[in-house]
């Protein structure tokens, strides 16, 4: 990936994810409120759904699901499971839960993760805040699952 489509990739990535994460620091009323709400819970839905085709047809992303033999089901599952553990927000500009589907070396994590049950789902979203807050650096979560394999 050139470095023109990187941005491109990057800014599209940041756009959607405003739309689809709850506000930092919004509460659990705020969230309920998006999906009690019918056209606030389309939007959202609308977004997600680009967000991962913008996922699917990114060439890192398409090779790390052929290669872990993953689909469409498996990135929302791990999108789903990430928010739901409360663990995973906004850290630097990225949206854990998401951003960790978009990338090459964080779904890696995931799938091994999941098929492996190298570590639990809890530790895993702790590992990818802790990836996207740059305090494991680039390479450091393949480096975790070689340690715990």
């Amino acid at each position: 990936m050139g470095i023109i489509s990187s941005v491109l990739k990057s800014s599209k990535i940041k756009k959607l994810q405003r739309k689809i994460a709850p506000k930092d620091g919004a509460t659990a009323a705020d969230v309920l409120a998006v999906f009690m709400d019918p056209s606030r819970r389309r939007k959202h839905e609308e977004a997600l759904k680009l967000y991962l085709d913008l996922c699917e047809s990114d060439d890192n992303v398409a090779f790390v699901m052929d290669q872990y033999d993953l689909n469409r089901s498996d990135l929302d599952t791990f999108f789903n499971d990430l928010a739901a553990s409360g663990l995973a927000g906004w850290t630097k500009g990225h949206y854990v839960p998401l951003s960790s589907i978009a990338y090459g070396e964080p779904l890696i994590f995931l799938a091994s993760v999941y098929k492996n049950e190298t570590y639990s789902k809890a530790d895993a979203a702790y590992q990818l805040t802790l990836y996207w807050n740059c305090d494991i650096p680039n390479g450091g979560l393949i480096q975790l699952l070689k340690e715990g394999s």
